[in-house]
């Protein structure tokens, strides 16, 4: 006569584990304690004797991201900007593998697009993320570059490049020259007063002179790097000189 035994595990989970456990859907939510997966609405459940209650809604878990795949922004495939009721979810994102248009946004291939919310309707419900930025133009927003000194000297340079105020000054100053002439400055030679500026700028440049004196007449004459004022009359006060490189072009 053989001799049966049964035996019993308790599983009180104070320091039993279970190994390797899968969760599905339970064909049989009818009795306490019973869970499972609902695939269909994503959320975790069990069922207390009387109900069905959720355990975890993975819809509502925020700040997890599911990539969704490419999408074209040429023919705006899959649909983002009006997309069918439930199909996109907060999380939700797509790569762009065709550039076009997203609302009123300009997107380019390799930019990601991020749905802040369910069923987004309206740009501000999505994030956007550069990820393919082209150099800069006049007509395209894109990288760009701090133009060095030299570069701003030559004015030659035709890339995307921009010039910070320091620099631009700098170049300012290189194409200009101005001079203020007191009424001891001047030396009488020959019977005409003159005074001597050296204004480095290279080429004979145009110049201008003011002198709140109407019985003073005055002539200029410039050199590449030196220009000499001459007047007929010592100046009673102060002339001021300036002086722009020929061609006035920065």
């Amino acid at each position: 006569m053989g001799i049966s035994k049964k035996s019993f595990v308790n599983l009180d989970l104070q320091g039993n584990e279970l190994v390797n456990p899968t969760i599905g859907a339970n064909a049989d939510m009818t009795k306490a304690g019973s869970f499972q997966y609902n695939a269909l609405a994503n959320r975790l459940e069990y069922y207390n004797g009387a109900t069905i209650e959720t355990v975890a809604n993975l819809n509502d878990i925020t700040g997890v991201l599911d990539f969704q795949g490419g999408y074209d922004a040429a023919t705006n495939t899959p649909d983002l900007t009006a997309p069918a009721p439930g199909t996109v979810k907060q999380g939700y994102y797509w790569v762009v593998t065709a550039a076009g248009t997203f609302f009123t946004e300009q997107l380019a291939i390799g930019d990601s697009l991020f749905a802040k919310v369910d069923d987004p309707s309206a740009l501000t419900d999505w994030v956007i993320v550069q990820g393919n930025v082209d150099l800069a133009s006049e007509t395209t927003p894109g990288i760009t570059y701090l133009a060095s000194a030299a570069q701003v000297a030559t004015g030659t340079e035709t890339g995307a490049y921009a010039v910070n105020p320091a620099t631009l000054q700098g170049k300012i100053d290189a194409q200009s020259f101005t001079a203020v002439i007191e009424t001891v400055d001047w030396t009488l030679n020959a019977g005409v007063y003159e005074y001597t500026i050296t204004h480095n700028l290279g080429l004979a440049p145009c110049a201008s002179a003011y002198v709140d004196d109407s019985s003073v007449e005055l002539s200029i004459y410039n050199g590449a790097n030196v220009s000499v004022v001459y007047v007929n009359n010592l100046p009673t006060d102060i002339m001021t000189v300036s002086f722009v490189r020929s061609g006035g072009n920065l």
